[in-house]
C-alpha cells in the first residue's frame, strides 16, 4: 500500500483449476438452449440414451422446454465437443464472471478434502492479519445499475433484476425482487387508502368511519394475495437462475466446527456436529431471548406509567412525549439486541449459510415484533380498559387521552412510522456517508498529496460489504414497515402511500450505497427469501385479528348510539353520523 502497512495479495485462479474444482464441486451452468435441443434430438450411444423429443406447446407455458435448464459441469475426456452444451455468456466464456468470483470463493474457503485452500478468512479478520477480503467493482457492470437509480421515472419493478443479480449474486437480488413485487401490487392499495384516510379527515376527523371496515377486510385479502403471487414469482426466478435446488448442495460455512466422517449416506467425507450439543445451545439462546423480550415489555410498562404522571402535569403534549421516547426506544434496543443476538447464533454453529440466516431471522424478529408492537396492542385493545386519572377530561376513555382510542392510535402510529420512512432513510445514508469520509481520512493520513493510489487500495477505503447482514438489516425494515402496514391498517389508511414512497426510496438508496460507498460483496446463492417469507405470512394472518379487534372494540362503529353520545356532545367537530 501506499503508506507501506498494508499488503495487497491479488487472488485469482488459473483456468485449468476453475475447471478442475468447478467439476469436483458439481457447479451447476446453464445450458444452450438450441445445442441441449440438438443433443437429444439425435441421442447418444456414448452416454447410452436415445433421441428425446419434448413438444412444445405455448399454450401451457410461455417458457421453451430447453429454456433455463442448468447442468452439472464435466470436463469432457476425449475434446471439447460436449462443452458445446453450455452456454457462452459474454465474456466468450462458459463460466461467467459471476460464476468466476463464486468458484474462486469457493476454492479459497474449501477444506482439503474438498480440494480447496482451507484458508479461514472470518478467523484470519477476528485476529487483524486479513483487512479486507473482496472482489473489484466493475463500471462495465454497474452502469445499467447506476441508470435506473438516477432515473426519477424508473419504479422499484423497473429495476434490471438480471444485471443485479450478475453484480451482487443472487441472494442480493432477491430483496429486490420481493421489493419490486410487493410495490408493484401496492399501487391500488396506496390510492384507495389515501381516498379513504380524506373521507376519514372530511368527516370529522372521525376515524371511527363505517367505510374503514370494508377497506380493513380488503387489505386482509390484499396481503395474503400479495405473498401467494409471490412465492410463485421467486419460485420462477430461482428455476431461471439455476437455484431451484440450492440448499441441498449448499456448501459449509468456514465457520461450522466438526469432526470429518465419511457420510452414511454418501460414503463421501463430510463434516458432523453433534445434535445434542446443538440443542443444549439452543435452549441457552432461547432463554437469553425470553430475558430479553421481558426487559422490553419492562420498559414500555415504565414508558406509559412516566405518561400517567406526565398527564397532570402537561396535559395532552404527555402523550406525544411518550411516543417520542418509544421511538427511541425501538431503535435502540434493535441496535443492542442485533449484536446479541449474532452473538448467539454463532455459538449454535449452523452448518450452511442458509441455516445461519434462517436462525438468525426468527430471533430477530420476535424481538423486534414485541419492541416495535408493544406499544399499539396497548394503546388499541387495553388503555381504554384502564381508569383515568381524576384530573382528566371526563368523557376521555380509559388511558386513551381522548374520547376513544382511535385518534391516539392513528396518531402513534403517523409518528413512528413515519419516522422509519423519513428519518430512517436519511440516518442510514447519512452514517454510512460519515463511516464512508472516516474511513478515507484514516487511510489517506500521512500520505502526500499527488501520490498514486492505485484501484484496490482505493477500494479498501470503502465500507465493507456484508451480504448477510446487509440483507437481514433490508429484510427487518421491511418486515416492521409491512406489519404496520398490515396490523394497524384501519387506523391510517394512507400508510401505504407512505409504503410505497419508501420503497421507492429504499431500493434506490441501497443500490447507489453498495456501488458508491460500499465494496463490492461476495456473491452468494440463494434458493428464496428464507423465513422471511414464513414471517411475512404470519403477519397477514395476525391482522385478521388484530383488525377485527380494532373494528369490534377500538372503534365506534359497532357501538350504540347513546354509548358514544356521551363524549361527541363534548367534542368542537363530532362525526358526521
Amino acid at each position: 500500500s501506499v503508506q507501506k502497512d498494508e499488503l495487497i495479495i491479488l487472488f485469482t485462479l488459473e483456468t485449468r483449476y476453475l475447471r478442475r474444482f468447478a467439476a469436483k464441486m458439481d457447479y451447476l451452468l446453464p445450458l444452450d438452449p438450441n445445442q441441449t435441443r440438438s443433443m437429444l434430438s439425435k441421442g447418444s450411444k456414448k452416454h447410452k440414451f436415445k433421441a428425446v423429443k419434448i413438444a412444445d406447446e405455448p399454450r401451457f407455458s410461455k417458457l421453451r422446454p430447453y429454456d433455463h435448464v442448468y447442468g452439472k459441469f464435466r470436463e469432457d475426456e476425449d475434446g471439447e465437443d460436449e462443452e458445446k452444451v453450455y452456454q457462452v455468456h459474454e465474456n466468450g466464456c462458459i463460466f461467467s464472471p459471476l460464476d468466476k468470483l463464486k468458484l474462486m470463493y469457493m476454492a479459497l474457503l474449501a477444506p482439503k478434502h474438498k480440494h480447496g485452500c482451507k484458508v479461514q478468512v472470518t478467523l484470519l479478520e477476528e485476529q487483524e492479519q486479513l483487512k479486507a477480503l473482496f472482489p473489484m467493482h466493475s463500471p462495465k457492470y454497474f452502469a445499467t445499475i447506476l441508470k435506473s437509480v438516477w432515473t426519477w421515472s424508473a419504479m422499484p419493478w423497473d429495476l434490471p433484476f438480471e444485471d443485479i443479480k450478475n453484480y451482487f449474486g443472487e441472494r442480493s437480488a432477491l430483496f429486490y425482487v420481493f421489493m419490486s413485487h410487493q410495490s408493484q401490487w401496492l399501487l391500488g392499495p396506496a390510492i384507495i387508502g389515501t381516498v379513504f384516510q380524506i373521507v376519514v379527515f372530511s368527516t370529522g376527523p372521525n376515524y371511527s368511519h363505517p367505510s374503514l371496515c370494508f377497506f380493513a377486510v380488503l387489505m386482509m385479502l390484499w396481503g395474503v394475495l400479495m405473498l401467494k403471487f409471490y412465492k410463485r414469482k421467486e419460485s420462477r426466478t430461482a428455476l431461471e437462475w439455476g437455484m431451484s435446488d440450492y440448499e441441498s448442495k449448499e456448501v459449509d460455512r468456514p465457520e461450522f466446527k466438526g469432526e470429518i466422517i465419511t457420510s452414511p449416506v454418501t460414503g463421501q467425507f463430510e463434516l458432523y456436529y453433534p445434535p445434542g450439543e446443538r440443542r443444549n445451545k439452543l435452549l441457552y439462546s432461547q432463554s437469553v431471548i425470553t430475558v430479553s423480550v421481558t426487559l422490553v415489555l419492562g420498559c414500555v410498562a415504565a414508558i406509559y406509567v412516566m405518561r400517567f404522571i406526565l398527564e397532570s402535569y402537561v396535559g395532552l403534549y404527555a402523550s406525544t412525549v411518550a411516543s417520542t421516547l418509544m421511538t427511541v426506544q425501538i431503535q435502540v434496543f434493535n441496535i443492542v439486541y442485533y449484536s446479541l443476538a449474532k452473538n448467539l447464533n454463532k455459538q449454535e454453529n449452523h452448518k450452511t449459510n442458509t441455516r445461519f440466516e434462517d436462525a438468525l431471522v426468527v430471533k430477530l424478529f420476535v424481538f423486534q415484533f414485541i419492541n416495535s408492537y408493544i406499544s399499539f396492542f396497548y394503546m388499541a385493545f387495553i388503555a381504554m380498559w384502564l381508569p383515568k386519572d381524576d384530573s382528566e377530561n371526563s368523557h376521555y376513555l380509559g388511558q386513551c387521552g381522548y374520547y376513544n382510542c382511535m385518534a391516539p392510535l392513528a396518531s402513534n402510529l403517523a409518528i413512528i412510522y413515519g419516522s422509519r420512512v423519513t428519518i430512517d432513510n436519511i440516518v442510514a445514508i447519512a452514517t454510512d456517508f460519515y463511516y464512508y469520509m472516516d474511513k478515507k481520512s484514516n487511510e489517506m493520513s500521512g500520505v502526500p498529496e499527488g501520490a498514486h493510489i492505485p484501484p484496490p487500495e482505493k477500494e479498501f477505503m470503502l465500507l465493507k460489504s456484508d451480504v448477510l447482514n446487509d440483507n437481514l438489516e433490508l429484510f427487518s425494515d421491511v418486515a416492521i414497515q409491512f406489519g404496520f402496514t398490515m396490523l394497524f391498517v384501519t387506523a391510517l389508511p394512507i400508510s401505504l402511500l407512505g409504503t410505497l414512497l419508501s420503497n421507492y426510496v429504499r431500493v434506490k438508496l441501497q443500490l447507489w450505497k453498495a456501488i458508491k460507498l460500499k465494496q463490492r460483496p461476495i456473491p452468494e446463492g440463494a434458493q428464496d427469501i428464507g423465513n422471511w417469507q414464513t414471517i411475512f405470512f404470519m403477519i397477514c394472518l395476525l391482522s385478521v385479528l388484530t383488525n377485527g379487534g380494532i373494528m369490534c372494540f377500538t372503534m365506534d362503529t359497532l357501538k350504540t348510539k347513546e354509548e358514544v353520545a356521551q363524549y361527541e356532545d363534548s367534542m368542537s367537530t363530532p362525526p358526521n353520523e
